[in-house]
């Protein structure tokens, strides 16, 4: 559950983070800490979404270890 909420909050954050900083570009203040914010936030939501797709990984189940055997669906000649 909590890696679901991770996964949502990162990429929301990474989706709406250039438009948002293009929609405050006027004031310039808010701008540069907007900007020195995200450079901070915005590698650790990258790093959470890579972690996060490889997560799944941990718990396979038996069968994605089986070997297939390929002879059976393509007859070599």
């Amino acid at each position: 559950m909590a890696e679901m909420w991770i996964w949502r909050i990162s990429s929301v954050f990474i989706a709406a983070y250039l438009v948002l900083t293009i929609l405050l570009m006027i004031p310039l203040a808010v701008l540069v800490s907007f900007m020195l914010f995200g450079f901070v936030v915005y590698p650790l939501c990258r790093l959470f979404l890579i972690i996060l797709s490889f997560t799944p990984l941990r718990s396979l189940p038996p069968s994605a270890f089986v070997d297939v055997n390929w002879s059976n669906y393509i007859p070599h000649l």
